[in-house]
């Protein structure tokens, strides 16, 4: 399986989760270049940006795949609503605002 078809399979499997967000969200970074067409060297996660709302609606529906001692790098220089969560297949990273 190609790496396009790999994370919209993966997406697929997480939707129920994504289907209770009530505000717009987009797929950011090598994830989405991927499913643009575009090939990057490696995709590492999926990132996910969206309300401060749906940031933390995720990390209540998610609660058990979250992952709390994650930083990420120069982490101190984001102020948004953050949240890793681990699945089979990727992880999750989940940017508020």
């Amino acid at each position: 399986m190609d790496k396009r078809s790999e994370i919209i399979n993966f997406l697929k499997s997480v939707s129920d989760g994504l289907k209770f967000l009530e505000d717009d969200f987009y797929l950011i970074g090598s994830a989405a270049l991927v499913i643009q067409g575009l090939e990057p060297d490696k995709v590492n996660d999926i990132d996910l940006l969206t309300s401060v709302r749906d940031a933390r609606r995720l990390k209540e529906l998610w609660n058990d795949q979250i992952q709390e001692t994650y930083i990420p790098a120069d982490g101190q220089l984001f102020r948004s609503e953050f949240g890793r969560f681990g699945f089979d297949g990727f992880d999750i990273e989940v940017m508020g605002d």
